[in-house]
């Protein structure tokens, strides 16, 4: 069986079968035209003004019982205030706050699992950005959904539309991160078709443009990606060297995320040109970082590697003894599908048969 097939990604790319929920600007932002209205009445703006300052200010403090909500950690009732906030904004209309509300709504939808009302949140997002021509925000807007698309893995052909759009209004108006970020998710979009030698293309151009862009942070993922691409063409001291950057750079952010990412990354490199004695120090290194976190999800991740290397060793005894532990964790945080691929490997180093 292929080493990578036991690789797991930080970043992994869900599938779902989910409509696109496509906004209608002229329903969601224009006001009802009403006929056959007096010319005395159209020209008695004061009350509708006023109205308007009503129902803007109760939208505001909605939008504030919500901040307050999620701090508290309710999120359903974020949600609620949110989604009143929004129909009152919509319903003079008011762009500003309609695409404010959507911002802060796409990411809790995000964290309650809620894709598909997350997606509607970002178009109506988008929306609001471009009927403003708010130009930098367009940039984030554009990937940001085509990101949670690329999560999604569909619509590849929009994916590539969206971050293209942003790419190209980043370079007009000079946005240096704008430019890393979309060249990062183009890459990323590649990657995913299984173009590699194009995705290290727009990875190593991104990683120029958010270092002068200093989206350090934006630096350190598209590093990693850089680490994937090459091992997925074979070229493992270059992901090496990626890996390792991208390590010092997160150890100075404080980003453990990237840090357990870059780990792994090292490990898998040296594993694959045979330094294993290398490798299981940089295991080593991984692990104690994973249990000083208390992070069960990436010890998981330690364990089961360590098992592979061993087995790929010829070590039964430590193979047998890493693989047992690994499935103990993984019971221990109900991964039932890993349990069950778990037990399947151990099986075979039981047998002495190489998987």
């Amino acid at each position: 069986m292929n080493y990578f097939v036991f690789k797991q990604k930080s970043l992994k790319l869900a599938f779902f079968s989910s409509l696109l929920l496509i906004l209608s600007l002229t329903e969601i932002f224009l006001p009802n035209i009403v006929q056959g209205q007096s010319l005395e009445d159209q020209l008695n703006v004061t009350p509708r003004i006023n109205l308007n300052l009503e129902v803007r200010s109760n939208a505001d403090q909605e939008v504030n019982l919500g901040d307050q909500a999620l701090q508290s950690g309710d999120r359903d009732q974020a949600i609620s205030h949110w989604l009143e906030a929004l129909r009152l904004y919509e319903s003079i209309p008011d762009l500003y706050g309609i695409g404010k509300v959507s911002g802060y709504l796409a990411p809790v939808y995000l964290e309650l699992g809620d894709f598909a009302a997350a997606e509607n949140a970002m178009r109506r997002h988008l929306a609001v950005t471009r009927s403003r021509q708010d130009q930098q925000t367009m940039i984030r807007s554009l990937n940001n959904l085509g990101t949670l698309l690329l999560e999604m893995g569909r619509n590849l052909d929009e994916i590539e539309s969206l971050f293209t759009e942003a790419l190209e209004i980043s370079q007009a108006v000079g946005d240096l991160a704008g430019q890393g970020l979309s060249l990062s998710n183009l890459g990323r979009l590649a990657y995913f078709e299984g173009y590699y030698v194009q995705a290290i293309e727009f990875y190593e151009s991104a990683v120029n443009y958010r270092l002068d862009g200093n989206d350090i942070l934006g630096q350190v993922n598209t590093l990693n990606n850089l680490g994937d691409a090459y091992q997925e063409t074979d070229q493992y001291w270059k992901s090496i060297n990626n890996y390792r950057l991208a390590l010092v750079v997160a150890e100075g952010l404080g980003d453990l995320d990237s840090q357990y990412r870059a780990w792994e990354g090292l490990a898998e490199s040296y594993g694959a040109l045979g330094y294993h004695k290398t490798a299981f120090r940089f295991l080593n290194e991984w692990g104690n970082l994973a249990i000083a976190t208390d992070n069960l999800d990436q010890q998981l991740n330690v364990t089961r590697l360590s098992a592979y290397f061993y087995w790929e060793l010829r070590d039964q005894e430590n193979a047998l003894i890493f693989y047992q532990k690994a499935i103990d964790l993984a019971r221990a945080i109900g991964a039932d599908q890993e349990v069950a691929l778990l037990k399947t490997q151990l099986s075979e180093v039981l047998y002495g048969n190489q998987y």
